[in-house]
């Protein structure tokens, strides 16, 4: 089975713009969405609106829709600020594209 198979396998609705944040949240967890936007230069409004879906609670509304990909905690000095962290199956899908990515090059 390939790496696109086994991600395909643990989470079916994760798209492109989502790995994308994926791996720019593991090689920088802690950081804010904010800085991940930056990363990826994304909209700041795109990044949260993926990371909402990634987390654990979901979107309000859509619990079901939840990938537990991601958790969010409050930044110590800046309360308005949201600090993005892995899951465990976050870091198995990240890691996951990591390979991916290797084997590409």
């Amino acid at each position: 089975m390939t790496n696109i198979e086994k991600i395909v396998l643990l989470r079916p609705r994760l798209n492109a713009v989502q790995m994308q944040i994926l791996l720019a949240v593991d090689l920088h967890e802690g950081r804010s969405m904010s800085e991940i936007a930056e990363d990826c230069g994304l909209p700041k409004k795109t990044v949260q609106f993926h990371l909402k879906t990634m987390t654990i609670e979901g979107k309000k509304g859509r619990r079901n829709a939840a990938m537990g990909l991601v958790f969010l905690m409050d930044d110590l000095m800046d309360k308005r600020k949201k600090e993005v962290y892995l899951t465990k199956p976050g870091h198995q899908v990240a890691n996951l594209l990591q390979k991916m990515g290797d084997s590409c090059e």
